[in-house]
């Protein structure tokens, strides 16, 4: 990466000695870091003050224990016809989804409605429904940046969104309708998957069946944890460039990586059988061998984070180095 600072032995600040390279690093910068060092333990030169330590979430908690959270947001009407289909769609497929047994699910009517509207008019919405959406360049938001899915961010992984883009009914309520939907991941704003379904209405009822077929094929977008845990993947290099840390993983396509998985860095307790939190990341680009994720913020609990409760990706980088374990949703 240009222009960036290879932290590969950040695992070398465990000795008191080398504290003094993190503040050639940067990373002495956030509050409250001063010295830390990698790991558990924390060596302080004389005369500071002790540091925290990074707290990770309650040992019994492993990845695969978390799964995948989506927030469902109400269908959108885009042919000005379809408004009573388009109300109920999101509801019917949530229920659908949560059979499937394979997401956390939120309701998007939980989060500020305003801003949910706004989202109709984002970069990623504009677009065609169904398309892929490449982001920016560093597209991942820095701290104080304003975007629309920032409300989503520490709450969920993806945000599904769906689109009605016709409907065919007669006067008795019988046809079908089109839904182009899309998981939305709300750190970068790429489409994770993405896909569009044929959903048959009688008697002017949607066809329950068909969000069924809906919900299966979303759940199978979505590698099994159980089957990424098979592979054995690894931090390759860990760089900085600015607020932004970057993971390298020595394995990409080959090893079922996909770009918009949800990643975790992880210290495994061989005997208690659970894993340690270190870092959380967003796979950013895929290649067979290889792949990037980009460190975002980590809540220290299941669930909603509260603004500032959040470990920020600097000082989660402390506690990553090169050979690390990593982990998928």
């Amino acid at each position: 990466m240009s222009g960036s600072k290879s932290l590969r032995r950040l695992s070398a600040f465990r000795q008191p000695a080398l504290c003094p390279g993190l503040a050639a690093l940067g990373l002495a910068l956030v509050s409250g870091l001063g010295c830390q060092t990698v790991g558990r333990t924390v060596a302080m030169p004389e005369g500071q003050p002790p540091l925290a330590e990074l707290v990770a979430p309650p040992a019994y908690l492993t990845p695969r224990s978390q799964r995948y959270r989506i927030a469902v947001r109400p269908f959108v009407d885009q042919t000005g016809q379809a408004a009573d289909v388009a109300e109920v769609g999101a509801e019917v497929l949530m229920t659908a989804l949560h059979a499937r047994d394979r997401f956390s699910l939120f309701d998007a009517g939980e989060f500020d409605v305003r801003a949910l509207a706004e989202i109709r008019t984002s970069p990623a919405a504009v677009s065609a429904p169904g398309t892929d959406v490449e982001p920016a360049p560093h597209s991942l938001l820095r701290p104080g940046a304003t975007d629309v899915y920032q409300q989503f961010q520490g709450m969920v992984d993806g945000v599904l969104e769906g689109y009605v883009t016709a409907i065919r009914r007669d006067k008795k309520g019988n046809g079908h309708f089109e839904v182009d939907y899309r998981v939305v991941d709300p750190y970068s704003r790429m489409v994770v998957t993405s896909g569009n379904a044929r959903i048959g209405l009688a008697g002017g009822t949607v066809v329950r069946r068909d969000f069924q077929q809906l919900a299966l094929a979303v759940s199978r977008s979505f590698i099994d944890p159980v089957v990424m845990a098979q592979y054995e993947l690894k931090v390759r290099e860990i760089s900085l460039e600015g607020n932004e840390v970057t993971l390298t993983l020595d394995g990409g396509s080959e090893k079922k990586v996909e770009r918009g998985a949800v990643g975790f860095v992880v210290e495994s307790d061989r005997v208690a059988r659970v894993d340690r939190y270190l870092a959380k990341f967003v796979v950013v680009t895929v290649f067979p061998e290889a792949a990037v994720g980009v460190v975002v913020e980590h809540c220290n609990a299941v669930g909603r984070c509260p603004a500032g409760s959040g470990v920020v990706p600097v000082e989660q980088a402390l506690n990553v180095h090169p050979g690390a374990e990593v982990r998928f949703k």
